[in-house]
């Protein structure tokens, strides 16, 4: 992914972290399912969790996420880092100083209640049918994606200014590309989340036998049925995330193996 792709993904995380702050969706408990994500009480959840941790939901996630997501595109440009080098430097430090303050911080959102999921090991299934319905597709819960992206932040974080200090160029890149994709895993779900959006906007023409049929709850369902969809299908784009951007952080890596391979072959 080229270096405006990141800024346009960074700006869309920007988009999403600072609306708690400024508007966000009102309580409403009648609304379709997946047109709002929700708490058990109607609330938007960032809302919700904002109101119940400003500190740690806030100061110490969402803010410092925002500030990531504005550094680290230009920390890919090639032209940036030969012309500014100390700035490429400072900027990294900061960059890894937040990942680690992100890395940490997502980990007490289970203990504090400030994560959006079902229990660490649900697993959510996708059934169709009626009478005997089939589970045609299933994942892991949101929380349980959250405790295998935190501690791999934190690592790829020490690792990036570890080889960084020991001047392993080939390693820091590496390193560096796997600490992106970790972080960028969550703007690219905010992308899949608008795709979902827009096909939630269409489950109003379903019929209630086709409703009923990939049980999608109707509008006057209770409101836990509905939250407990959004829950899956938010876990659902969160894993479908990690896995668009482990295949660029896996190509990445291809393409940076295949250039050094020619520069070997050129002083041969």
């Amino acid at each position: 992914m080229p270096w405006f792709g990141f800024i346009a993904l960074s700006l869309l995380l920007i988009f999403f972290a600072s609306a708690p702050f400024i508007v966000s969706p009102p309580r409403n408990v009648q609304a379709p399912v997946l047109t709002i994500l929700r708490m058990e009480n109607g609330e938007f959840f960032a809302k919700e969790n904002l109101k119940n941790g400003p500190i740690l939901y806030g100061w110490l996630h969402a803010i410092p996420g925002g500030i990531w997501s504005a550094l680290m595109p230009f920390q890919h440009v090639k032209s940036l880092r030969r012309k500014y080098p100390v700035l490429h430097r400072w900027s990294g430090r900061i960059i890894i100083a937040l990942s680690l303050t992100l890395a940490i911080s997502s980990m007490t959102f289970g203990p504090n209640n400030l994560i959006f999921s079902a229990s660490t090991t649900y697993i959510h299934k996708m059934k169709v049918g009626v009478d005997r319905p089939i589970t045609v597709l299933a994942w892991p819960s949101f929380r349980m994606l959250v405790w295998f992206l935190s501690p791999t932040l934190m690592i790829s974080a020490l690792q990036t200014i570890r080889t960084a200090r020991a001047k392993q160029f080939d390693r820091h890149q590496y390193w560096a590309s796997v600490l992106t994709a970790v972080g960028y895993s969550i703007p690219m779900q905010r992308v899949m989340m608008i795709i979902l959006s827009i096909i939630a906007a269409h489950l109003q023409y379903l019929s209630p036998e086709q409703r009923a049929f990939f049980h999608i709850p109707n509008d006057n369902a209770p409101i836990i049925e509905k939250s407990q969809v959004e829950r899956a299908a938010f876990s659902a784009t969160a894993w479908a995330s990690v896995v668009v951007m482990t295949i660029w952080s896996v190509t990445q890596s291809y393409c940076r193996n295949v250039e050094l391979e020619k520069v070997k072959k050129a002083k041969a």
